[in-house]
């Protein structure tokens, strides 16, 4: 971000900034000095997408309204250019349309063939919100990158395991964000972009799709519960 900023401009198109309303940042004012904070480090004088976070803390506060009101005016303050929340079951999403002005563009959660979480899926759908797939590759996790089908498709395909797993969010019209530290794993990522990129047959993705067990590679104890946020009642076991 530094190199990019040295010509004074931020529109560059090929970087997109996502900034996250913490989970502590339960009221307005919180709101404006967290983003402001952010700003400031970036050197920047806005973000692309403002994510709310968690939706647990604001409504167990009851403070959603008050605390999504103060992101619509950080947009209309120009100090970022759409907005989206993070983890919001369709509970959380119904509530939060009921009372807001600008609805949330996208919802960034957990996607992955174990997690694939289509009745979600086609609620923002149907409410013209984008989903995001964070932790696309479970972590890292032997589990998922080396399970015998997703192995096996990779062998067939040519593609890597993570590449089969990012495809198959991609094909499904997801977006999908995972960390990269090698680059070489930053050319495969940049690679199912590409106009040529390999794709996944329709078998394949079927197999895909029946790998679902409800595996949460994250699953924080705050998220479970009885209440309408929640993920269900029970963490389960090795959630964290």
């Amino acid at each position: 971000l530094e190199h990019r900023r040295s010509d004074g401009d931020e529109t560059n198109g090929d970087t997109y900034v996502i900034a996250k309303v913490p989970k502590r940042a339960i009221h307005a004012d919180e709101v404006y000095s967290e983003l402001d904070t952010t700003l400031e480090k970036l050197k920047r004088n806005y973000v692309d997408l403002l994510l709310l976070h968690w939706p647990s803390d604001v409504i167990l506060a009851d403070t959603l309204p008050e605390v999504w009101q103060s992101m619509e005016e950080c947009l209309k303050a120009g100090k970022c250019k759409a907005l989206g929340v993070c983890n919001f079951n369709q509970a959380a999403l119904t509530g939060l349309l009921k009372i807001c002005t600008i609805p949330p563009v996208v919802n960034q959660v957990e996607r992955h063939p174990f997690l694939p979480q289509f009745d979600l899926v086609d609620f923002c759908s149907r409410n013209n919100i984008l989903i995001q797939a964070h932790t696309p590759l479970g972590h890292g996790s032997h589990e998922l990158l080396q399970h015998p089908t997703i192995t096996q498709i990779a062998n067939d395909s040519g593609m890597s395991p993570a590449q089969v797993l990012l495809r198959w969010n991609l094909q499904q019209g997801i977006l999908v964000v995972t960390k990269c530290t090698q680059k070489f794993h930053a050319r495969q990522i940049l690679d199912l972009l590409s106009p040529n990129s390999k794709v996944l047959s329709p078998n394949q993705m079927k197999a895909l799709d029946n790998l679902e067990n409800g595996t949460r590679f994250v699953a924080p104890p705050f998220m479970y519960g009885t209440s309408g946020f929640c993920w269900g009642e029970q963490m389960p076991r090795g959630g964290k």
